[in-house]
């Protein structure tokens, strides 16, 4: 780079440090490297993103073509060797793209690199009318100048790209680029190394290595499918961390997946919801129903799939009024994805055989005859019978090992369950002393405290019991009231720039606002005189997960209905 680049480079990585240096966050700036004999001046590396970008030391109002000339205030702007700055970003874009095809990356999670961006950088002041880039480019390709930069640099993210620490590691170790400090400077700043995973430091409890090593040979042998299951207490958690790591050590590129995306992120361990993996986000229309298809598998021939609580992994047949996954049963659907018949992949599925399943056992994921009568394999089970001694004293554990035993033995008549005065509490006989137990639970952590009934009746009478008596509040739902959402959906963000917030099903949120004034949808139907309509409230809500602020639409009917199968129009 010439004197005044290493300059913007050392002006750009002061901005990032600003912006991310006190954050966990990794972010990379590369720069100078070469790529497939493509000299690139910089590209800023985040978890969610890679950009290429080029410096230009020019001002003023900037002409683009894709094919032409780029002027600056009617002066030519050079591409390198190349016709113009456009062409030599893709190029380097694509050269770099080459570069991490060939690397394997740590987490087992091959980006897809086709949603690498680009960005021409300039030194100076610019007005650019963004218009003038074609729709298929303004997608990929950023134009703007330093004071700028950061903040462009900020918003470009994409779904399809998300690197752990030990990617990035893994990336600046592919293009052996040493680490950077900027002249006359003191201070340690952004560099291209992350901390690394230690493999030879994770340490396991002694009632795990039998089981760890029964991983290890499998994932040595031409065996297909593992069926891996423990109750909780028994480190089954630990044992998903401990294959990651056996997969890593022997190059294996690997891929964890969870029944769902709230699920998922419960892990220790990065991983991606079942669904989003093997399922396009696009349906397609099929009989007045939405058909979400199978992907197409792009893994490599001995790609490993470790699936997570695969007790929810079911082959029992699910499809909405208006909607349906696949062949609407996720465990065939799954392995015909694995292509594990066609391959040397194989697929590790860990649960707990005593939760609740989706569906039948016999339809689960747990369930060897049915693995079996699906893909012909034999399947390997290996079983965690020991509580983990750290666990042996949570009374969680214990009343579960109770009921655990309870099912094995199909008696349900007497069970007896552990309390004490904090994690299990039995509640006293007078109904006095019941209502103050909630009363204090609510009061002092109402985002934490939930209840469980039988029937959405029930839900609804307690409901309306706390909030008038615990907060005061009326019967209508209000500002403060926690809600549980039944479905998953997306709402645009107030930042048109930013990708859509995702709400899955399953999660909870803070009512900030209500509306009332929704126009109601009237809709005829066969075999009826008179057309239903059906009542919305519109709500604005803040998600306990990550805190952002939403709003959807809410069936009226389905808030405050007693009986859900006998909703009145």
């Amino acid at each position: 780079m010439t004197t005044h680049e290493n300059r913007i480079f050392d002006a750009l990585l002061g901005k990032l440090e600003e912006i991310w240096g006190s954050s966990e966050e990794i972010v990379l700036l590369l720069g100078n490297f070469q790529c497939q004999g493509s000299e690139i001046d910089a590209a800023v590396l985040k978890k969610n993103s890679i950009t290429v970008i080029d410096f230009k030391d020019y001002g003023g109002l900037i002409k683009f073509s894709e094919n032409g000339r780029w002027l600056a205030d009617g002066i030519e702007i050079k591409g390198g060797n190349k016709p113009n700055p456009f062409i030599q970003i893709k190029d380097n874009k694509f050269a770099l793209l080459k570069v991490l095809e060939k690397v394997q990356f740590s987490s087992g999670n091959q980006p897809n690199l086709g949603h690498i961006s680009g960005l021409a950088l300039f030194h100076k002041p610019i007005k650019f009318d963004e218009k003038q880039l074609p729709p298929n480019i303004e997608r990929w390709f950023h134009v703007v100048d330093f004071d700028h930069a950061v903040e462009r640099l900020s918003q470009i993210t994409s779904r399809e790209i998300n690197l752990s620490n030990q990617d990035l590691e893994r990336i600046s170790e592919a293009l052996s680029i040493p680490e950077y400090v900027p002249v006359g400077s003191g201070t340690k700043a952004a560099t291209s190394s992350v901390k690394g995973f230690d493999r030879e430091r994770i340490e396991f409890p002694d009632s795990l290595h039998h089981a760890i090593s029964q991983v290890e040979t499998f994932l040595e042998s031409p065996e297909r499918i593992m069926i891996l299951t423990g109750m909780i207490g028994t480190g089954i958690e630990q044992v998903m961390i401990a294959t990651a790591s056996v997969a890593l050590k022997n190059g294996r590129n690997f891929t964890i997946l969870a029944p769902n995306h709230r699920i998922a992120l419960r892990y220790e361990i990065e991983a991606d919801s079942i669904y989003t993996h093997i399922y396009s986000a696009n349906p397609k229309l099929d009989k007045e129903k939405f058909v979400y298809e199978l992907l197409e598998n792009k893994e490599v021939g001995n790609h490993l799939y470790i699936v997570g609580d695969a007790h929810l992994i079911s082959d029992s047949i699910f499809e909405t009024d208006d909607s349906r996954y696949g062949s609407g049963q996720l465990l065939t659907d799954f392995l015909n994805f694995s292509g594990i018949s066609d391959s040397e992949r194989q697929i590790i599925f860990l649960g707990d055989p005593f939760q609740l399943t989706r569906g039948k056992a016999d339809e689960s994921a747990l369930c060897n005859d049915r693995l079996q009568a699906i893909t012909s394999f034999k399947v390997n089970e290996v079983y965690l019978d020991r509580i983990l001694s750290d666990q042996e004293n949570s009374l969680f554990v214990i009343n579960c090992l109770r009921l655990a035993q309870c099912i094995k033995e199909e008696a349900f008549n007497q069970i007896h369950i552990a309390t004490n005065t904090s994690q299990v509490i039995e509640a006293p006989s007078e109904q006095i002393s019941k209502h103050q137990i909630l009363e204090k639970l609510f009061i002092e952590d109402p985002k934490s405290t939930k209840f469980i009934s039988f029937t959405h009746a029930e839900t609804n009478q307690i409901n309306n019991w706390i909030r008038r008596k615990v907060f005061g509040r009326a019967d209508n739902i209000s500002p403060g009231d926690i809600v549980h959402i039944h479905n998953s959906f997306s709402v645009r963000n107030k930042d048109d720039l930013e990708r859509p917030i995702y709400v899955s099903n399953d999660s909870f949120a803070e009512i900030i606002a209500v509306r009332e004034d929704v126009e109601p949808v009237v809709q005829s139907l066969k075999g009826r005189d008179k057309p239903i309509t059906v009542h919305f409230l519109k709500i604005q809500a803040r998600l306990f997960h990550d805190f952002k602020e939403v709003e959807f639409l809410c069936l009226k009917n389905y808030l405050y209905a007693g009986h859900l199968e006998k909703l009145a129009f």
